[in-house]
C-alpha cells in the first residue's frame, strides 16, 4: 500500500462525511480507522475483480 494509493482511496471519499476527519487525520500522518476500512474495501474490490 503505497502514500499514492492511500491519497488515491482518500480523495475517491471527497464528498463523505467523514472525509474532513481522515483528511486531518491524514495531514498529521496518520491513516485512522476510517480511512484504513475504505482502503482495505479497495483492496478487496481490486482483488475481487482480478479474480
Amino acid at each position: 500500500m503505497t502514500e499514492e494509493f492511500i491519497l488515491e482511496v482518500l480523495e475517491s471519499y471527497e464528498n463523505h462525511f467523514l472525509y474532513a476527519l481522515m483528511k486531518k487525520d491524514y495531514d498529521n500522518g496518520k491513516v485512522n480507522k476510517f480511512l484504513q476500512a475504505f482502503v482495505d474495501k479497495k483492496l478487496l474490490e481490486m482483488d475481487t475483480i482480478k479474480d
